[in-house]
């Protein structure tokens, strides 16, 4: 989905643009916890 807008995403998918932008938002907060946890341990 690189370089598609949401409006896109969400039209491709079946979804409402606010259900991908939820999910994109979760998935951004997640790997940035991640990505924390991992600068921790280095």
């Amino acid at each position: 989905m690189k370089g598609k807008t949401y409006i896109e995403i969400a039209h491709t998918l079946n979804l409402k643009v606010k259900s991908v932008d939820n999910a994109l938002q979760r998935i951004k907060r997640k790997l940035e916890t991640h990505l924390n946890g991992y600068k921790s341990l280095t």
